[in-house]
């Protein structure tokens, strides 16, 4: 069965939109946002907001954010841009290290990868590498030193939590590649975005060691259910400053002014949102509990996860292909998920759920899968 071109998650969640469904596919979360952020969204509607923001960022924004990382770091405004989207974070990192390196050097990201992170590079006809974690999830140091001394490499990413796989790494582990990026002068960009969204233990971010090698991304689409809006933003070392801000302003020049004022509305008497995060945690932890259990029983292998919006599970016997898998569950149960190999070439047995979604919504899916498997 041949592999469509082009992205297999909007291939899987374009047939549901086709022909209906469950949607276990794409990183969509089934919660709502939290009703005095949507109320503040209502409220400055008919307010004279509607024109080009400034570039960098809404500046109350910009001031709640420094305050809110000022016990990891002590971080001015020349230290932060807020951008539409995580994504454009990562998009703009790699044209900054593509320009500061003459166009030639070698990506690295850890197994699963991220799509942004293995794609990047292929549109500009870049290598790319992928190194695997061991058995108990702790980063190959040694192989990594390895890589950027023998094969170019001047960019590596790494998420904590991630996508596909809700992997956390340690403080121990995460400290040791950033000084070791720093030493070899290697560009290490780590993504945070899903940092909110842990089951137990709280993600370490390395915001307190920020230096000239490292970029830290985070957003607001995962923190607040809001993936459509856009919002992100970086967190980098002043040197930076005046390129990164020149290149934005002729890419993405600017995100929207609207959404922005009502993020910096809702944060501000809010807590920055506690309250919600913390309960969006807990159902996404129950969600994971739940469907994991559910999943090893029919005999799916369930990668253990810390945190984020998925489950990563290699399939039972005796399916081998997960392609081909999510198309006949899909043909069957009108059931969407995702097979592995959109992320990695070693995932040919492995598909992916999203988790995100309400209890019954969720429970209904898994149902139809067990039926599919039944059958």
């Amino acid at each position: 069965m041949e592999l469509p071109k082009g992205s297999l998650i909007s291939y899987f969640s374009t047939l549901v939109k086709q022909h209906g469904g469950i949607n276990l596919a794409q990183g969509i979360p089934g919660f709502n946002p939290p009703q005095e952020l949507l109320d503040e969204l209502k409220n400055i509607s008919h307010e004279n907001i509607h024109q080009y923001p400034p570039g960098i960022g809404n500046f109350a924004l910009t001031e709640q954010l420094l305050t809110f990382y000022s016990d990891q770091y002590p971080l001015k405004k020349e230290n932060i841009l807020i951008l539409q989207g995580a994504t454009e974070a990562l998009c703009l990192i790699f044209l900054y290290v593509l320009r500061q390196t003459g166009g030639s050097f070698t990506t690295l990201s850890f197994s699963p990868p991220y799509e942004s992170y293995r794609q990047l590079p292929k549109q500009f006809g870049l290598p790319f590498i992928e190194l695997d974690p061991d058995e108990n999830g702790r980063l190959p140091l040694s192989q990594i030193e390895e890589k950027i001394e023998t094969q170019n490499v001047k960019l590596i990413f790494l998420a904590s939590p991630g996508n596909p796989h809700g992997i956390m790494f340690s403080k121990e582990d995460v400290d040791a590649l950033t000084d070791i990026c720093q030493q070899k002068k290697c560009f290490l960009v780590f993504d945070s975005v899903y940092r909110t969204l842990y089951y137990e233990n709280k993600p370490y971010v390395p915001l307190s060691k920020l230096n000239p090698y490292l970029f830290v991304v985070d957003g607001f689409s995962k923190w607040f259910s809001i993936t459509g809006w856009r919002v992100g933003f970086l967190m980098h070392d002043e040197s930076h400053c005046a390129a990164l801000r020149s290149m934005h302003d002729y890419t993405g020049l600017c995100t929207n002014s609207v959404l922005q004022a009502a993020l910096s509305r809702y944060v501000s008497k809010n807590d920055f949102g506690k309250q919600y995060s913390e309960n969006l945690r807990k159902s996404l932890a129950g969600n994971y509990l739940f469907a994991s259990e559910k999943l090893n029983e029919m005999g799916f292998g369930c990668k253990k996860s810390d945190g984020g919006y998925f489950i990563w599970a290699e399939l039972p016997a005796p399916f081998s292909n997960g392609f081909e898998f999510a198309v006949k569950l899909f043909e069957n149960q009108n059931v969407a998920i995702v097979p592995g190999i959109h992320f990695s070439e070693k995932a040919e047995k492995i598909v992916r759920f999203n988790i995100a979604r309400p209890l019954p919504e969720l429970t209904a899916g898994l149902e139809k899968l067990g039926d599919f498997l039944r059958k």
